[in-house]
């Protein structure tokens, strides 16, 4: 079983942008590749080049998306 993400305040520091660990967290949202972006206020399109590595996100992206699948995991 994966490592629990956990979530503290914002660090830039901690910016991770290699496609596999974009994949491995929007995939422990539980939600459905659209509605994470829809989540995010991102395209759909934006959100499959994170996962392809073929754009790199945003820490904010990141953070975001964090804070999705932590709370995923908390439920």
């Amino acid at each position: 079983m994966a490592t629990k993400i956990k979530i503290s305040a914002p660090d830039a520091a901690q910016h991770k942008t290699d496609a596999a660990y974009v994949a491995e967290v929007i995939k422990r949202t539980g939600l459905s590749q659209r509605a994470c972006a829809a989540r995010v206020g991102v395209s759909h399109a934006t959100l499959k080049n994170w996962i392809a590595g073929t754009h790199e996100w945003s820490y904010p992206a990141q953070y975001a998306v964090e804070c999705l699948a932590a709370f995923a995991e908390n439920d």
